[in-house]
């Protein structure tokens, strides 16, 4: 009843795919974080909710799936993103739990999110 209710979500808060009654849904095609470097833009996807220090930070900061930023700088210990007019910057092991796909200018914010929820479904 709860996924009618919610009009069956394909993933959850944390960006993850729930599973329909037929099993798991296709693969998100994401990379972490880290791998992005300075000046790519990206949009959030999921984040990893095992260490819940690192979730907390991340919510706190913002950083949750359907996130559009910039990678501003990229050091040893620290990714500082811009995201309109904020800068956030995230300690290295937090930025380890984030979770992004390459974001495309010619779409919009919500539509790119929109699509990576989409693309969970298949």
């Amino acid at each position: 009843r709860l996924a009618r209710f919610l009009d069956h979500p394909a993933v959850d808060p944390h960006g993850h795919r729930i599973p329909t009654g037929m099993g798991a849904s296709g693969e998100l095609s994401d990379a972490p974080l880290v791998s992005f470097g300075p000046g790519q833009r990206v949009v959030v996807s999921r984040i990893d909710d095992q260490r819940a220090a690192n979730v907390r930070e991340l919510v706190m900061l913002g950083v949750l799936p359907g996130l559009q930023a910039t990678i501003a700088s990229k050091t040893i210990s620290n990714i500082r993103l811009r995201a309109g007019k904020r800068s956030i910057s995230l300690t290295a092991s937090a930025a380890l739990g984030v979770h992004c796909a390459a974001a495309h200018s010619s779409r919009s914010h919500r539509a790119r999110a929109q699509h990576l929820h989409q693309k969970a479904r298949v």
